[in-house]
């Protein structure tokens, strides 16, 4: 059932959902920063939920699964990372070096950067 949810989620772009307010941040130190943007559900309350939303190989990093989760997940914060070297829709390029669509970019660097995101988000 929470696949087909999450499928839903992926498929179902409402207006409310673009609209959200969304906080945009750097996580991390320098050399190892990561971008995340953060979307609240409205009930999400001092102990929310973390839900982390990482976009794929091919280069497209939108928010649209994050903003949809915050929109139709009661308690959540949906935080959607921007993985090392690649862009996001405001042009904000989180550090280190984009892999090139192969895997070859799921190196112990990139995984330390991103736990030590994840890490920041749950304090």
């Amino acid at each position: 059932m929470r696949l087909q949810v999450l499928i839903a989620l992926l498929v179902i772009a409402t207006p409310a959902a673009q609209e959200r307010r969304v906080d945009k941040e750097w996580l991390g130190a320098a050399g190892q920063r990561t971008r995340v943007a953060l979307f609240r559900s409205t009930d999400a309350g001092p102990s929310p939920i973390l839900v982390v939303v990482l976009h794929g190989d091919l280069g497209r990093v939108d928010d649209v699964l994050a903003t949809n989760a915050a929109n139709e997940i009661h308690g959540i914060i949906a935080a959607a990372l921007v993985r090392p070297g690649y862009t996001d829709v405001d042009g904000n390029t989180s550090d280190g070096v984009k892999g090139g669509a192969f895997g070859d970019n799921y190196t112990p660097e990139v995984l330390n950067q991103m736990d030590a995101a994840i890490r920041q988000l749950k304090s």
